[in-house]
């Protein structure tokens, strides 16, 4: 076999991702010597290293993969992973484009890294794959992990076989991305149903057509391959961006939904706002936007998980019957309990579990608000605690404290009723109805026409 033999200057000179060159597979350490350029693939898998991987759920760094055809022993690929093997002595390393070295970020951790940690390792060619093994004293090897596509360190246990590719032939230069269009510049898509977006890059044979996706409102609509999920009404902005030279197109998609949408005002006066024909909803106290929905066995703590509302400008938040709970009152000491739309009641489980629950039967509270309108509303059950919002695992539970406060929301505005009404300037209007708005304005329904007053006076 005819290798491509590269003095270590020169290999600092090559691609991290090479476009259209060729590997062969390494089945004798012999055919490997300092200057090599080597890629990583799982060959029971096809499966080659494309680029390193920052996860955000556990902060560790990773090689990703991507499929690719091996036909006898050889490759052909358009943005592998390279390194440049070097020699420290009987070692070997493995260095990027920019002069990063391959190592392992601390001992006993499986993530790889670049320039921390050990970089020296030992190559093994087994019958059927490549052993690396990196020297920090846990000997802990690169292999490929099937459940999640990517190699890593690991002790052992790991399935899939790890090969070692030689470059036989570099690739030509890479054809650079122009720009990307979308199939659609605007959409329309029902909560819960599905639109797909098809991007266009250009020039067509452009080596590197990745897009990534993502939504300016993934309340509203979220976005995975193109593929656009409608969430709750609104507009989103979906956009797709070039992983080479980064060319982005949008598209402006508007959430439609049918559900009958109930105007909600924040309880202030709980004697004319908590009674047994009122509807009511929960939110986090700090921004008013997460709004309590059902009860959902889904969720692994059997908690209440929230939904999105938007705060109108007058106060009043408009929400779905989804996420309204029916009130009703225990005779004896006047506490609440709250049904949902599955007539279920909402039932704390224990200050240990932290849980909500939904059940059959009544399961009452003690509502309590401040004297000013934002003062923290206090739901309580008198051998459960508080009900709360969980940051952590994004939900409504029960606890004793140091969880989020709440505030409630009902059906039944604060002021309403039927009277005069002082208008500034001195002048009294006898109207059929008003209702105080949160924002201090008086709306008004007089002779068949609906208005309001900021500064009006109720007589």
């Amino acid at each position: 076999m005819k290798k491509v033999i590269m003095s270590v200057c020169a290999a600092m000179m090559c691609c991290t991702m090479a476009f259209g060159a060729k590997y062969q597979k390494v089945t004798d350490i012999s055919q490997i010597e300092a200057g090599d350029v080597v890629i990583f693939v799982c060959n029971t898998q096809n499966m080659m290293g494309t680029e390193f991987e920052k996860t955000t759920t556990y902060k560790n760094t990773y090689i990703k993969t991507e499929a690719v055809t091996i036909n006898d022993n050889e490759i052909t690929a358009s943005n592998a992973l390279e390194f440049t093997l070097g020699k420290n002595g009987s070692f070997w390393t493995f260095t990027t484009s920019d002069g990063k070295k391959l190592g392992k970020r601390t001992s006993g951790d499986k993530d790889m890294a670049l320039d921390k940690g050990t970089a020296d390792h030992t190559i093994e060619i087994l019958s059927n794959s490549a052993k690396v093994t990196n020297m920090d004293g846990d000997g802990r090897y690169i292999r490929f992990q099937n459940e999640t596509f990517r190699y890593y360190m690991a002790s052992s246990g790991v399935a899939g076989e790890l090969s070692l590719f030689i470059r036989t032939q570099a690739g030509d230069d890479p054809i650079p991305v122009e720009s990307v269009t979308l199939s659609k510049e605007t959409a329309t898509v029902a909560v819960g149903n599905q639109v797909t977006l098809t991007a266009t890059v250009l020039p067509e044979n452009a080596d590197n057509k990745k897009v990534t996706w993502s939504s300016d409102k993934e309340s509203v609509a979220t976005v995975a391959n193109g593929v656009v999920t409608g969430v709750a009404a609104g507009t989103a902005t979906i956009t797709a961006t070039t992983v080479d030279g980064a060319k982005t197109a949008s598209c402006v998609v508007t959430v439609t939904s049918d559900e009958v949408m109930t105007t909600m005002y924040r309880v202030t006066d709980q004697a004319k706002q908590m009674t047994s024909s009122a509807q009511v909803t929960f939110c986090r106290a700090e921004d008013v936007t997460i709004v309590m929905g059902t009860y959902d066995k889904a969720t692994s703590q059997n908690n209440i998980k929230p939904i999105t509302a938007t705060l109108n400008n007058d106060g009043t938040l408009s929400v779905s019957d989804k996420a309204l709970y029916r009130v009703a009152i225990n005779a004896e000491d006047g506490s609440y309990a709250f049904q949902d739309s599955n007539d279920k009641y909402i039932y704390a489980a224990s200050t240990t579990a932290n849980q909500l629950k939904a059940q059959n039967a009544e399961h009452y509270w003690t509502v309590s608000i401040g004297v000013n309108e934002d003062d923290v509303l206090s739901v309580t059950n008198t051998s459960r605690g508080w009900m709360r919002y969980n940051t952590q695992s994004n939900c409504f539970s029960c606890y004793g404290s140091g969880q989020t406060a709440i505030v409630l929301y009902s059906n039944i505005p604060a002021g309403q009723g039927t009277g005069n009404v002082d208008v500034v300037g001195g002048k009294s209007e006898e109207v059929r109805m008003y209702k105080v708005l949160r924002n201090g304005r008086v709306e008004i329904e007089n002779n068949g026409r609906r208005y309001s007053i900021l500064g009006a006076k109720i007589n």
